[in-house]
């Protein structure tokens, strides 16, 4: 059975790296922004595959690019554990540019 993370949701943050990396994806050239979108989908597809609950993390929802509200899945986690962290994940690739 997975572990939950003790992490809470917090919508700061979801809404920080949401933003962080929507303006990351804006600023690059378009076969660059193609490359990350990749990327981005590659990322989402391994966390879905490995996470069935992963609609409640909020990182999820900012890694997706996808907004939070009440008509989903009860959002109750900030990021996934470990080398699964959306957080780190956004930080190195922007930080690569």
């Amino acid at each position: 059975m997975e572990k939950i993370p003790e992490s809470k949701y917090s919508i700061e943050r979801y809404m920080a790296y949401k933003q962080k990396l929507g303006d990351f994806i804006m600023s690059l050239p378009f076969e660059r922004m193609i490359e990350v979108q990749t990327m981005l989908a590659d990322k989402g597809q391994k966390l879905r595959d490995k996470y069935p609950n992963y609609r409640r993390y909020s990182m999820y929802h900012s890694l997706a690019q996808s907004s939070i509200d009440d008509g989903m899945e009860k959002i109750e986690m900030d990021d996934f554990p470990g080398e699964d962290s959306v957080e780190t994940f956004i930080d190195n690739l922007t930080a690569q540019g």
